[in-house]
């Protein structure tokens, strides 16, 4: 007999997924716009919720975005707290960036640490006080 998951009952789901985005206070890409920091976060919030809308459109609706910096998740935590991301934002995880050497055709070798939000309160001992 086939059994039928009663809490996925249409079994898997493509959904997009944007992994790399920066903030407004980002240490190496703020190129955001406004007079003050909190103008830029107003921008930032307000760019994102016109481009994912309500998540009813397919080509635009993002389920999962990696708040990405060099070596902090510190913006990931105040995109965290502030909690302003449409609903159909259903994950938001922490990405650190960091480049490598040497620089490969004049252009650095990035690589990006996706991490579980469940270990975020550990990064510091078990990730960045290892560096």
């Amino acid at each position: 007999m086939k059994t039928i998951d009663k809490k996925y009952p249409k079994g898997s789901e493509w959904r997009r997924w944007d992994l790399h985005i920066h903030t407004p206070g980002t240490s190496k890409n703020d190129n955001f716009t406004g007079y003050t920091v909190e103008d830029k976060w107003n921008n930032f919030y307000n760019s994102i919720t016109e481009y994912i809308g309500d998540g009813t459109n397919a080509t635009s609706s993002i389920a999962v975005v990696g708040i990405t910096d060099y070596l902090s998740i510190d913006n990931y935590k105040k995109v965290k707290a502030d909690n302003r991301l449409p609903e159909s934002v259903l994950w938001v995880l922490p990405n650190v960036e960091m480049r490598m050497q040497p620089i490969a055709n004049d252009s650095p070798i990035n690589i990006h640490f996706l991490f579980d939000p469940v270990i975020e309160n550990s990064l510091e001992s078990r990730f960045f006080s290892q560096l």
